[in-house]
């Protein structure tokens, strides 16, 4: 049996999941903080 080296081979899907990851966070933590001082709750 040829022993294989079982790497991961995506480096620009891996790049563009982080690239997703962190632009929703950047936008869920705005929109948070947008509706926070425009949605006064009592």
């Amino acid at each position: 049996m040829s022993e294989k080296n079982d790497k991961f081979h995506a480096p620009g899907t891996v790049a563009l999941v982080f690239i997703w990851l962190a632009w929703f966070i950047i936008l869920y933590v705005t929109n948070w903080l947008a509706l926070s001082e425009n949605w006064f709750l009592r």
